[in-house]
């Protein structure tokens, strides 16, 4: 079992843990409480929706330490949870942005009134970088 907390996604450890399966039941004190037995929790968030303000099923541990996360991590994975079995792995860094990576993504933006002279390059030239 702790192999596969710590190696999931290829993902490098860190302080910062991704929790699944979490029973719609287990707000952020509840989380809190299950990961600071293996050391000083930072911060703890179950991520719920916009709308309903209802539990995602998942959340976020961030750990003082990486060996506290690592450890948690390997104990936590698999054990029960408010009656589920919860997965443990480390958080991906999403980071900030560079201007490329973004224009790596296929964007489609469309333009209404536009002025019927108006070509794609004036297009192109008034909204790129």
């Amino acid at each position: 079992m702790a192999a596969t907390a710590a190696s999931a996604g290829g993902v490098e450890p860190s302080n910062r843990l991704h929790v699944r399966n979490l029973d719609y039941s287990v707000d952020d004190a509840t989380l809190t409480e299950a990961f600071s037995k293996y050391g000083r929790v930072l911060e703890a968030t179950v991520v719920q929706w916009r709308d309903s303000g209802r539990s995602r099923g998942f959340g976020f541990v961030t750990l003082e330490t990486d060996a506290d996360a690592k450890a948690a991590a390997e104990e936590l994975q698999g054990a029960d949870l408010n009656g589920r079995p919860i997965s443990v792995s480390f958080a991906r860094s999403t980071g900030p942005k560079t201007a490329d990576e973004f224009r790596s993504v296929a964007t489609r933006l469309y333009v209404t009134n536009v002025n019927e002279t108006t070509t794609e390059d004036d297009l192109e030239a008034h909204f790129s970088a």
